[in-house]
């Protein structure tokens, strides 16, 4: 399991958030953020998921198939949050295990538009992630 973290994001700020990234041998994920800052009254946010994949490994598009499982996030740790739209880029064909599958390579970002609960108010982002990477095997991250 990954877990990222942007910082509070304010009217105040001046340049987008970025968390730490998370890394694993396959994987490093991260959270950003695309506005720089949130404007007094805005009632959205638009941030993205990106993960960088490690040479020869993938993960999986919403429908992965018979092989693999989609990521999965958990928002619960998030504040001023009210909903989470979460997009899925154009995928790629690939086969595992002699199955075809849709899924990501080397690098995708996921993007997310978030609704809040007090528009203009400060947000904290925290998202536990649970994906299926996949090479010559499939390992959970």
């Amino acid at each position: 399991m990954l877990a990222a973290t942007v910082l509070s994001a304010t009217p105040f700020q001046v340049s987008a958030a970025s968390s730490d990234p998370v890394t694993t041998p396959a994987v490093s994920a991260r959270l950003l953020t695309v506005e720089n800052g949130i404007a007094p009254g805005a009632g959205t946010l638009s941030a993205g998921l990106a993960l960088d994949l490690a040479e020869g490994w993938k993960t999986y598009w919403r429908t992965p198939e018979e092989v693999g499982f989609p990521p999965e996030i958990d928002w619960s740790g998030s504040q001023n949050v009210a909903s989470i739209d979460f997009q899925w880029p154009a995928t790629e064909r690939f086969t595992a295990f002699g199955i075809e599958n849709f899924g990501y390579h080397d690098e995708v970002v996921f993007p997310i538009r978030i609704t809040l609960e007090e528009p203009g108010a400060p947000v904290r982002l925290s998202a536990d992630v649970t994906l299926l990477t996949c090479s010559d095997i499939r390992v959970p991250q």
